[in-house]
């Protein structure tokens, strides 16, 4: 079942499901420049094949793709989003405090480089934030996640993966 049939969209990672039940899609479309970050919406209970997707737009997500959205606890509002730069510089990040419906413009994270390479963030039990990515700008080798215990502010613990 084809849900988004635009040329350039790219669904990377996975769904969130807000407190009200409705669904957060994270999807970037790479013919979109300067914004290509979004987050498309459907509300509880809508069938994602024929119902009307609502669009929440990212600010200033210039070249940033892939958004990785994660809630920072299990029944708060606070969400944060992680972007790969196709510049090859960051991965950056940005903060909604109202469960997604408005955005932070994303800034990038200190020390956490990525060639340009697919990102995947997820919120654990403990109530850290694990990111899995390539710590480099020119490579893509190695692979490591990094725990965050402030939201991804800062990540303190690196593991090599492969």
């Amino acid at each position: 079942m084809e849900i988004f049939g635009k040329p350039g969209s790219f669904p990377k990672n996975r769904l969130l499901k807000a407190l009200s039940g409705d669904w957060l899609f994270p999807i970037y479309y790479t013919t979109e420049s300067p914004n290509y970050s979004h987050i498309k919406t459907l509300a509880k209970g809508d069938n994602p094949a024929v119902s009307s997707w609502g669009n929440i737009d990212f600010q200033d997500t210039n070249d940033l793709v892939q958004p990785s959205v994660v809630r920072r606890s299990p029944d708060g509002e606070a969400l944060v989003v992680f972007f790969r730069d196709r510049n090859k510089k960051n991965v950056y990040r940005a903060t909604s405090d109202d469960d997604g419906q408005t955005w932070s413009s994303p800034t990038a994270i200190d020390g956490i480089e990525n060639p340009n390479s697919g990102i995947e963030a997820f919120a654990l039990a403990s109530g850290r934030v694990a990111l899995v990515y390539n710590p480099c700008t020119a490579c893509r080798d190695p692979l490591v996640v990094s725990l965050s215990e402030d939201g991804g502010e800062t990540w303190p613990y690196t593991r090599v993966l492969e």
